[in-house]
């Protein structure tokens, strides 16, 4: 996006960074040709980043997980770690048919 020597300027005055810009640009609300980020706003953004960080620190502690999925439908989930193939002895299905490698 193009930026005029008066937005240059006023950021500079105002201690305003390019990132916090972007922020604006994100997560601002629309009100006519601008774009707000009040600090009721930014409250609720923090509260829903504690609570993605808490459930990213839970999904961590199991490993990580597997979500499969097909055609928009949720099939099944399951820990990252979850399949060891040493665990599983060699057991193979192959047409219904049981066998040992």
């Amino acid at each position: 996006m193009a930026r005029t020597r008066h937005l240059h300027q006023r950021m500079n005055q105002r201690g305003i960074t390019e990132r916090m810009l972007q922020i604006v640009r994100d997560f601002g609300v629309p009100n006519g040709d601008k774009q707000v980020l009040d600090k009721g706003h930014i409250d609720l953004l923090v509260q829903k980043m504690d609570r993605l960080r808490k459930d990213l620190l839970k999904v961590r502690d199991k490993g990580g997980l597997v979500l499969v999925e097909d055609a928009g439908c949720d099939i099944t989930t399951y820990r990252v770690d979850s399949f060891r193939r040493s665990e599983s002895k060699g057991i193979l299905l192959a047409s219904n048919i049981f066998y040992r490698n």
